[in-house]
Order: C-alpha cells, then structure tokens, then sequence
C-alpha cells in the first residue's frame, strides 16, 4: 500500500528544528483556553517521565510527516481515446457460421469499452442486441443465434444496422460483416463509406483468424493513461492526534 510513497513537501522537516528550539527556550507565559491544568502541567513537581516524552516527541514527528504530505502517484486507464459504436452482422446460414460465433465472442471482449451491437439476418433480418457496452449480455445473446440454410435479407440487415448507428451520437462507426455472399455486399459497401461507416467484409477464402487479426490492427484500442495522486497525510495527522491526547491525559493524570 504504502510502496513508492514520497513527500510533496519534504523541507517541512526542518520545522522540527524550530520544535526543537521553542522547547529549549520558549517558556509558556500564559494560560492556554483549551487545556485544563496547564499550570501543573508547568510545575516541577510534574517532571517529564521517558514515557511522556516519546509520546509527545513521536506527536510531533507524526505531526510533522502529516505537514510534508505523504503521496502516492498511481496510474489508471481511462475510457479508449477514440470511442467506437461497433454492430456485427452476422449471416446465420454460412457455412463456417459456429467459427464465426466463437471468433466473435472473443472479439466482444476485446472492444468492452465500445458501444456493441449484433445483427442477425438469414430469410428475414433482427436486431439481436442495440448498442451496448454489457459484453457478457451481448455474448449471452450471440450463443443463442441458431444456424439457418437460407439468407436472403442482407438488404434489410444493412438497414438494421444503419438504425443502430443513427440511435447513437459517436462520429467512429465500425461495421462487420459475416456471410458467404460477398458480390451484394461490396455493392452495399460504397453507400455506407458515404455515410461514414467503416464497413469490414468477411471473405472466407482470407480465413477467419487473419481476418480478426487485421481488424484489430486496424481497429486498436488506444486508452488514455492518467496519473492521479493518493494523499495518506491523515495517517500520521489521526496517530499524531492520538499521541497528543495521550500525552495530555497522562500528564494531568500524574499531577492530580
């Protein structure tokens, strides 16, 4: 807890001199208001035992360290420097389609940051999950997609998936598409480019691992690092407290 701790104003130290100082020569020449018995406190009758004078030295180097502001720097990784809304849409009657699925879990939990989304399209086209950064959600909802034989809606899942976008105020749009039926889709490409939409298009004949691994080079997940300070001043301040109160009880304690 308390490694690469150091001081943001380690000259206070030197203050112990002047502690040092005002106990040799300064004497106390009036009452104090907050204090009860300071008088006996002063009296030589109530010599200082060795006990005593730890607790009131150690009060005032914990004292002392509280002043000087012990801290902590430690880094945190913020939210992706250039958020993303992200929409899979996947056809359910490719032939490779279980590959796809398990590929595509995994790259929901590399994006958890992201806003997600998941098309589904095979006679008809669904929105299986809107925009959302609940991974274990989206992933629960992919598992349950079924494997069909037919797909001819990849119009409609397009226009789905323009939905999902429009539902959504981040500029970074990322779309992949899953489906063996490509001819259509470079077709559907230009008009989304238009529209800002940066489309990837799964070919099988690529394969499925270089394809994710080129989308994650293109798409890297740049977080923003931030350095925040952790203050542990009232550590010493409370045990320097209590010492003091110690030292008084016991002091009047010894007089009466």
């Amino acid at each position: 807890m308390f490694e690469s701790v150091y001081f943001e104003y380690p000259k206070v130290f030197t203050f112990l001199v002047i502690f040092i100082a005002c106990d040799a020569y300064c004497k106390l020449r009036s009452r104090a208001i907050y204090f009860p018995h300071v008088v006996s406190l002063t009296q030589e009758g109530a010599s200082m035992t060795k006990l005593l004078l730890f607790l009131r030295w150690l009060g005032v180097v914990m004292l002392i360290l509280a002043l000087m502001s012990p801290v902590k720097d430690e880094v945190s990784i913020l939210a992706p420097s250039k958020p993303r809304a992200m929409v899979y849409v996947v056809d359910t009657s490719m032939h490779s389609f279980d590959a796809v699925r398990s590929s595509l879990s995994e790259l929901i939990k590399s994006y958890g940051d992201f806003d997600q989304g998941l098309v589904a399209f095979d006679k008809s086209a669904y929105v299986v999950s809107a925009l959302t950064k609940d991974v274990e959600a989206l992933g629960s909802l992919l598992g349950q997609i079924k494997a069909e034989e037919t797909s001819i809606a990849q119009e409609e899942a397009f226009f789905q998936m323009s939905r999902l976008f429009e539902a959504t105020a981040l500029k970074n749009k990322v779309a992949l598409l899953f489906t063996d039926d490509l001819n259509r889709s470079r077709v559907l490409k230009k008009q989304f480019v238009s529209e800002g939409i940066h489309l990837y298009l799964f070919d099988d004949k690529e394969g499925l691992a270089p394809f994710i691994e080129k989308f994650k080079a293109n798409e890297q997940v740049e977080k923003i690092p931030y350095t925040f300070k952790s203050y542990y001043y009232i550590y010493p301040l409370f045990f320097s407290f209590i010492l003091f109160l110690l030292y008084v009880y016991l002091r009047n304690r010894r007089s009466v």
